[in-house]
């Protein structure tokens, strides 16, 4: 099963979550931690049970809230070494332990995260439409969020 959503999207900010049986992330987090976690209530996310932040990159609408949700409910980041070293003054004190540096994306992070997801698309309907061509399964679409099994 694949649940995932775009929380919002746009020059105000970026964010996407998905959710695996075992993982649940959040692609970029552009706006206040407090708009965030009213989008992922919406959709009845609970923020504490989010396994990681992975950035895609420094832009500000892909990071603004991410250093306050990693403190506040103690959420790894995800980034390669160029992004780190760009972002890292700009997201506030982040505990060592939830600062995660990999080089190749797509290997190194779903091994960290024990995931098989491949992080290839950008807009849900899209997503959904390419992995049911594709075999993914049958796809439940309930708001915004899209559900493939």
């Amino acid at each position: 099963m694949l649940n995932f959503c775009s929380l919002y999207s746009g020059s105000s900010g970026n964010s996407l979550f998905v959710e695996t049986e075992n993982t649940k992330i959040l692609i970029d987090a552009g706006n206040t931690c407090k708009y965030i976690i009213n989008k992922l209530e919406e959709y009845q996310i609970n923020p504490k049970e989010i396994d990681a932040i992975l950035i895609t990159h420094i832009h500000s609408d892909h990071i603004k809230g991410a250093g306050i949700i990693s403190r506040k409910y103690d959420i790894p980041i995800f980034a390669n070494v160029k992004t780190w070293c760009a972002m890292k003054d700009k997201l506030g004190e982040i505990k060592d332990t939830n600062m995660k540096v990999f080089e190749n994306p797509l290997s190194d992070f779903m091994k960290v995260l024990n995931t098989n997801v491949v992080w290839n698309f950008c807009l849900c309907e899209q997503a959904a439409e390419r992995m049911k061509e594709q075999g993914g399964g049958s796809i439940i679409n309930t708001s915004s969020m899209v559900s493939i099994y």
